[in-house]
């Protein structure tokens, strides 16, 4: 599969036409750089039921340094005009527990199933870079949306590492 936004989402599109909640994890997600922004907007393109979204959440690594301020700037110049009018995004840093995993595989979740990206949710440098793409069976679904469950997760999410953006698009 081709590292394109377009091409990530596609493989996605039976997935997400008809799904109400999406959930990207990716620890290296960064707003500021188009090659993750391109894939949410190709992603959100193909979901039907994109305007009644009831769940739309990122997943990433809580950077160090970690500036609130700074990255809820990021996060709404970046994504808010590609997220539906009224939709509520929420981002959600994770930090890693002493001793415990560390944020690695990268995955597009719904409410009924879910992809894992091998080398991530963003565009490659070059337009030969490829990734593969992989439909997680049941069991695996199922351990992953526990992960990022702030109840039943591996990482911990700081009380302030959740920040809300309201879509315009």
């Amino acid at each position: 599969m081709a590292r394109e936004g377009t091409a990530l989402a596609d493989c996605a599109r039976l997935l997400v036409a008809q799904s109400t909640e999406l959930i990207f994890v990716d620890p290296n997600f960064d707003p500021r750089e188009p090659r993750f922004s391109n894939t949410v907007a190709a992603v959100l393109a193909r979901c039907s039921k994109a305007r009644s979204l009831r769940r739309l959440e990122i997943h990433r690594q809580l950077p160090d340094p970690y500036v609130r301020g700074a990255q809820e700037d990021n996060f709404r110049r970046r994504l808010e005009s590609v997220i539906p009018e009224n939709v509520i995004l929420r981002v959600c840093l994770w930090q890693r527990r002493p001793g415990g995993e560390r944020m690695h595989a990268r995955f597009l979740l719904a409410e009924s199933g879910g992809l894992q990206y091998d080398y991530g949710l963003d565009e490659g440098d070059s337009p030969d870079e490829q990734t593969v793409v992989t439909l997680m069976d049941d069991a695996l679904f199922r351990q992953v949306r526990a992960d990022y469950e702030p109840r039943t997760s591996p990482f911990a999410l700081p009380p302030d590492a959740v920040l809300e953006i309201r879509g315009q698009g």
